[in-house]
């Protein structure tokens, strides 16, 4: 099951797509499980995969400062609370998303994990690939929450929009 490290280690602003790829992980834990009980021989690996440089984060990047685009949604916001929220969240999302365009690993590591997992005759559970994700899970695995939050918001420059702990 191709999914994505933030299935496992959120980062701020990254709206719902860490909810998603939570579930994808569980799924895919669940069936792997049942597939052992069933005694079917059917092994289920998660590739948890890290930023992987592509098109994607430009183009979201320039979506998102495009002024126009910006304050045609502030107008729709217009005399409501959010408007606040809206305006210091287009900057921020623009600094999430060139930090991950500037840190991302080639699509080249991609290949290697998918490989052993299909033609391995004992392929991992899980996979992490892609330099933020070995570094992101080693973390995850050993620090406290809190800590590893701060360290979060402090790798993806948001430390100055970051909570005090």
């Amino acid at each position: 099951i191709a999914s994505s490290i933030l299935g496992s280690a959120s980062i701020p602003m990254a709206d719902c797509y860490p909810q998603t790829k939570w579930a994808l992980n569980n799924y895919g834990h669940l069936l792997r499980q049942q597939e052992t009980a069933l005694g079917t021989g059917v092994s289920v690996s998660i590739l948890k995969i890290g930023a992987i440089r592509t098109s994607m984060q430009e183009k979201a990047a320039k979506k998102l400062s495009d002024i126009t685009e910006c304050e045609r949604e502030l107008e729709i916001l217009e005399g409501n609370r959010l408007k606040q929220f809206w305006k210091s969240y287009c900057p921020t999302r623009i600094e999430t998303l060139n930090y991950f365009k500037e840190t991302a690993s080639s699509i080249d590591v991609v290949v290697g994990p998918h490989v052993h997992a299909l033609i391995s005759p004992k392929p991992l559970t899980e996979y992490s690939f892609g330099i933020d994700s070995v570094v992101m899970m080693s973390f995850r695995n050993i620090l406290p929450d809190r800590i590893f939050d701060k360290l979060l918001f402090l790798a993806t420059d948001m430390v100055k929009h970051a909570p005090v702990f």
